[in-house]
């Protein structure tokens, strides 16, 4: 064998041992796996950073005294001091209306209180001299627990 080819030949085997050692000393499978890894967990970083600035400006909408007075209002029905809520009750039939405006209320169902201060909201004067509060008077006071949020 001549002298340059021995050299090649030493030359391939010591690129098959070198590419031996790197195929047995590194793991390809974990780095691959490792970056894979990676991806995922920076999406779900982006995910959560967009996640994070939502509930940061939610947050910041909050502290609004128009944000929090508007939440208030329609998820609590709650009202400035000085102003009023009515509450719209859905039509009924006549038969069922008649009825409640005849039965008097039980004192069990009325809060006590100030409930005193708002017959006279509902009072009728009918000709035969009931003093009693009137059907608007009997329910203001059957909704007596509003009367907190004034």
């Amino acid at each position: 064998m001549s002298r340059l080819h021995r050299a090649r030949l030493a030359l391939l085997v010591a690129v098959a041992l070198a590419g031996a050692l790197v195929v047995t000393q590194l793991p390809l499978g974990e780095l691959l796996s490792q970056r894979r890894q990676l991806a995922i967990t920076g999406q779900q970083l982006a995910e959560i950073s967009a996640r994070n600035a939502a509930l940061r400006a939610e947050n910041a909408a909050l502290r609004q005294p128009a944000t929090i007075e508007a939440i208030a209002h329609q998820e609590y029905g709650l009202v400035r001091p000085g102003q009023l809520a009515f509450v719209i009750l859905p039509p009924s039939s006549s038969s069922s209306a008649s009825a409640i405006s005849q039965a008097p209320l039980p004192r069990s169902d009325l809060v006590a209180g100030s409930a005193a201060a708002l017959t006279g909201l509902g009072a009728t004067s009918s000709g035969t001299g009931s003093t009693g509060p009137g059907v608007l008077g009997r329910t203001l006071q059957q909704l007596e627990f509003w009367r907190w949020a004034f």
